[in-house]
């Protein structure tokens, strides 16, 4: 039952972007303006979190100059800080996203600005990590078994996403893109926790040093 309605997460995911085209408009993919977001955000993140990051700066530039960023998608305007405490589950409705106003970190002028789908996806997936590691440090589950279930909740997510673009005839998911935006999603969340709930910063932290070493 939760992987059908994550499905369903997926399916509202992909309105939701459809939506937000058809209002806004599009504007062409910027490879160039990307990696330079991505080398300042990385850069801001490190300094926020030095004493986390620092040992880990030569990594995280060298995980990112391997992505192949070509073959981008559009721009358009997408939610910004998707994650699962921004969206409502009705039975009568089914999802609803909420809280438009972006990343709480990032100036007020970015959080509207074109952006790649993918960074939404990307937040999501890390949402599923959260969830799970929540599990694990309150005593419910088993690491094993959280990051089982973790990753089923993105698999099913990304196939309701993925029908619904196929259904509609849109662009599917850019691989490296997606992988991008969780990287530099994981690094925001290493800074955020520091400076707001540093009892927490291990959970995101864990994670990406994970991914770095693996």
């Amino acid at each position: 039952r939760i992987r059908a309605k994550l499905v369903e997460l997926g399916h509202t995911t992909a309105d939701l972007h459809a939506g937000l085209r058809a209002c806004y408009g599009l504007l062409p993919a910027d490879p160039d303006k990307l990696r330079t977001e991505f080398a300042a955000r990385q850069e801001w993140a490190v300094a926020a979190a030095a004493k986390h990051l620092g040992s880990l700066a030569a990594a995280l530039q060298y995980t990112l100059n391997r992505m192949e960023l070509t073959d981008l998608p559009n721009r358009q305007r997408i939610h910004g800080d998707l994650h699962l405490g921004q969206v409502l589950y009705s039975a009568s409705q089914g999802w609803i996203v909420i809280d438009f106003e972006g990343e709480p970190l990032r100036p007020l002028a970015d959080r509207t600005t074109p952006d790649y789908p993918e960074r939404d996806i990307a937040c999501m997936l890390r949402s599923f990590e959260y969830a799970a590691a929540t599990l694990v440090r309150t005593g419910c589950a088993e690491r094993m078994a959280a990051e089982s279930w973790s990753r089923q909740w993105a698999e099913s997510y990304l196939t309701g996403y993925r029908e619904r673009c196929a259904a509609k005839g849109t662009n599917q998911l850019h691989a490296d893109l997606t992988a991008a935006y969780w990287l530099d999603r994981a690094i925001y969340e290493v800074a955020y926790e520091t400076q707001n709930r540093p009892d927490w910063v291990d959970i995101a932290l864990t994670t990406l040093r994970k991914h770095l070493l693996s």
